[in-house]
């Protein structure tokens, strides 16, 4: 308990000198949390971040962007089913899926797509 109260404090302590990028590196660093694996793609203007260890207790979150053209971020199970995410033109959209995504990719609106990341 003492232990988890000195991690915590040092958190703090740093997330008020260096912003909140250096607590996630701080918190994987004492091993208090899963590492957050990160994933990113983008193809035909559409970016796509898949994230397997959020922190809120989810099982993923899929985030999608429509940098120059509206698309979707198409994710994928680790039982093979396959769902979209619709992402609008210069916009953003992002979903926390009930359970573990195993890979995604982006597509444009005509359906172009880019690799499975």
């Amino acid at each position: 308990m003492k232990k988890t109260a000195r991690t915590i404090g040092v958190l703090v302590a740093i997330a008020g000198a260096t912003g909140l990028g250096s607590v996630q590196s701080a918190y994987a660093a004492a091993g208090t949390v899963h590492p957050m694996s990160v994933v990113k793609t983008s193809a035909y203007g559409v970016e796509g971040q898949l994230d397997t260890h959020p922190g809120d207790g989810a099982a993923s979150w899929v985030y999608g962007y429509g940098q120059y053209n509206a698309g979707y971020v198409k994710y994928q199970y680790y039982d093979n089913s396959i769902h979209t995410l619709a992402v609008p033109y210069h916009g953003a959209a992002t979903v926390e899926p009930g359970k573990s995504v195993w890979r995604i990719r982006t597509c444009n609106s005509s359906w172009q797509c880019g690799s499975w990341t």
